[in-house]
């Protein structure tokens, strides 16, 4: 296949910097170069940049053209749970399906794999194609290692940010050697990130201890 895509003659949703506000483009043709948008212009006119001959051409008729969209909370391992807590109270979620609740210690790093992938493949069906999981599924270090798998054996981009259930030194030492590990370094979509609720309740040198790991 071509390097390049032209899709022509579709409705393309935009957006306006001067109004702040979503700006719908009709008889819109996207013009891909590599893994470049390179131009988007209205069909009835020519591109502001050349075409490359050998462009592949695709009909985007009646069809809508929108730029993959980014989900900046995520709990992977929580899929699990989809559509069973939709009606229960902050305290309800943190007494029954929390980080911190009985049915959390039922999941092992298989559980973790499969619905954290599972939850991943929904929401790149739903056209979400970068995503920040505040990945609190963090129970052990294996079950830590396979949230991570799965985020990088999906394809998605995302910052995998480590939760810290309790801030503890056996945390730390698995936030360490995760970010140490060589699935890791060698992803070019996930990057990792640090993902802590304590900032209320924390003594100060918790605070400050948290602070000195994310520099």
């Amino acid at each position: 296949m071509s390097t390049s895509v032209l899709f022509e003659h579709g409705t393309v949703i935009s957006f306006d910097d001067e109004t702040q506000d979503l700006r719908i483009l009709y008889d819109t043709s996207v013009l891909v170069i590599a893994d470049r948008i390179a131009a988007i212009f209205d069909s009835s006119s020519g591109s502001p940049v050349t075409v490359p001959s050998d462009a592949q051409k695709v009909s985007a008729a009646n069809k809508i053209i929108s730029p993959g969209f980014i989900d900046t909370h995520r709990h992977g391992w929580q899929t699990a749970y989809r559509t069973i807590a939709a009606n229960t109270t902050l305290a309800e979620y943190f007494k029954h399906y929390s980080q911190f609740s009985q049915a959390a210690k039922v999941f092992t790093p298989e559980d973790i794999y499969y619905v954290h992938l599972a939850g991943i493949y929904d929401y790149l069906n739903a056209r979400v194609t970068s995503a920040l999981d505040h990945c609190h599924g963090t129970f052990s270090p294996e079950a830590s290692a396979a949230s991570l798998k799965a985020s990088i054996e999906s394809g998605i981009r995302m910052w995998w940010c480590y939760g810290f259930i309790d801030y503890n030194d056996a945390q730390v030492a698995d936030f360490h050697a995760i970010h140490r590990s060589e699935d890791l370094a060698t992803s070019n979509l996930v990057q990792m990130g640090m993902a802590y609720d304590g900032w209320m309740s924390a003594s100060s040198a918790e605070a400050q201890s948290v602070i000195q790991l994310a520099k």
